[in-house]
């Protein structure tokens, strides 16, 4: 599996980060399991511990994902945001699975983030995949290859329920389907939309499946205001 870029991700300009910040994190997450150990003993329940955290390489390479995994019930994957603000090019926010197509920028995907996790010896059981319930709306886009890597001036990110309201049914926009990576866009000439809908979604849900993972969580609930999404997913987990 090749390396994946770096995922999008904000920090603030007062974060100091330490080499010891890799076995900090494995110690922090050994003392609360810990902690809620004994608060179970007392209290007769069982404490659930959890952490988000990213699909790419660099992240798994400064975290100690084996020893974790005796700490921890499972880890949510926010395998989204693998293309977005910090590229150069229209991208797949989500895309499920790496494709062939010739493209300016890294690849990397859902799948490869998944697989990385267990290369790394976090149990299948454990994974919780991570489904975006919005997409990235890239503006002043070329009209070539149906808007897909291409250059852009601005990028918003925008609900699934804006989406539903204002572009996927608007007339001048059409909608594409990527057979390989399994996410649709959306394109009218100059705006880019890279977003899961149900079809996609309905896909993920069944790759969890199959593979044996512990489920899917999302991001967030309040962007898929009619329950669409939500439902697609408990539909497919429980087929």
């Amino acid at each position: 599996m090749p390396p994946g870029p770096t995922q999008n991700t904000v920090q603030l300009p007062t974060n100091i980060t330490r080499n010891e910040d890799k076995q900090n994190f494995t110690l922090l997450m050994k003392k609360l399991r810990e902690k809620l150990d004994a608060r179970g003993k007392i209290d007769g329940k069982d404490y659930i511990l959890t952490f988000a955290g990213a699909t790419d390489i660099s992240y798994l390479n400064n975290i100690e994902v084996k020893k974790l995994s005796h700490y921890v019930d499972y880890v949510n994957v926010m395998s989204y945001d693998i293309h977005g603000p910090m590229d150069q090019y229209t991208d797949f926010n989500s895309p499920l699975f790496i494709n062939n197509d010739v493209s300016p920028q890294d690849k990397w995907s859902v799948d490869a983030g998944i697989y990385a996790w267990l290369k790394e010896g976090l149990q299948k059981n454990k994974i919780i995949v991570g489904i975006p319930f919005y997409g990235h709306l890239y503006e002043d886009v070329p009209d070539i290859n149906h808007g897909l890597y291409q250059p852009f001036s601005r990028l918003n990110q925008i609900s699934y329920a804006d989406l539903i309201e204002y572009y996927i049914n608007t007339p001048g926009y059409k909608h594409y389907f990527h057979t390989k990576s399994k996410v649709p866009w959306l394109f009218n000439g100059t705006t880019f939309i890279s977003f899961d809908g149900e079809k996609s979604i309905k896909i993920k849900a069944n790759y969890v499946n199959e593979k044996g993972l512990g489920g899917a969580m999302i991001w967030e609930l309040g962007q898929d205001y009619n329950n669409k999404l939500l439902n697609t997913i408990y539909d497919g987990l429980n087929e």
